[in-house]
């Protein structure tokens, strides 16, 4: 764990408190949805979690189809023939499943 300075520290027990707080008066709320709890979290701020944690997000940007992209066909595609599909795979005994699951959906 990294060395924080006193002012640090107290500046930390602030953000947590904070957050303890709203924590506690979300959880009091009737008809609730979810529970909120103390995490690793806990200790940071709105924008530093957003910063460190959170993708930014922006607006697609829409362009024009290509030409040819106009032209494609919709007929179907045989996967198997073009070699895109694999026969199954036994995993036999490995308890990974989520990695077999993985595999086959790539």
């Amino acid at each position: 764990m990294k060395d924080l300075s006193a002012d640090e520290v107290t500046y930390r027990i602030g953000v947590f408190n904070e957050n303890l707080r709203l924590i506690n008066e979300h959880n009091i709320l009737p008809g609730r949805s979810y529970d909120m709890g103390v995490n690793q979290f806990t200790g940071l701020t709105q924008e530093e979690f957003e910063k460190q944690f959170l993708t930014p997000t922006q607006a697609p940007i829409m362009v024009e189809p290509l030409e040819e992209i106009r032209k494609v066909s919709l007929q179907p595609i045989d996967w198997v023939a073009n070699g895109a599909v694999t026969s199954v795979k036994n995993q036999g005994s490995c308890t990974a499943t989520y990695a077999f699951a993985s595999i086959g959906a790539v």
